[in-house]
């Protein structure tokens, strides 16, 4: 990707959160920021992962992000990363994971930072005012996403 692309060549964001609230800030805050062309949300950790699995099937590129919380109702994140690893690196390697925790999850968020697949830890909800730097962080990787 050229240095003068703009930030909406990213063209997949992928947010999963069972927890509606936060689902829905998490998507409101990609959105009026403008990470992507297209935000697809998924309260379930299992249906990303078919999601996931059909893009494969249908040999079509992964989302550029990939916002993910640390607890889903149906998997937990760790479950989530374990699955995420399975993929061949062809599929997920222009893929960028991004870890949602709440603020008391700072242990389980410690071990998984041991993780090389996650490129940043956010916590939620996702505010414009607490986050603009890691959004800076998102806005120099986009030149490392193909």
């Amino acid at each position: 990707m050229s240095d003068t692309a703009t930030l909406n060549s990213i063209n997949c964001s992928i947010i999963i959160d069972s927890n509606t609230a936060d689902l829905y800030s998490s998507y409101e805050f990609l959105k009026n920021f403008g990470v992507s062309k297209e935000i697809v949300c998924f309260s379930s950790g299992l249906e990303a992962i078919c999601y996931l699995q059909e893009k494969v099937a249908l040999h079509q590129k992964f989302p550029n992000l990939i916002f993910f919380s640390l607890d889903l109702k149906d998997i937990k994140g760790e479950d989530f990363l374990t699955a995420f690893k399975i993929f061949e690196s062809r599929f997920r390697k222009n893929s960028r994971l991004i870890l949602m925790k709440v603020k008391q999850e700072n242990s389980r968020a410690i071990e998984l930072e041991k993780f090389p697949e996650i490129e940043i830890i956010l916590n939620k909800p996702l505010l414009l005012h607490t986050d603009a730097h890691s959004l800076t962080i998102i806005r120099s990787k986009k030149n490392e996403i193909s």
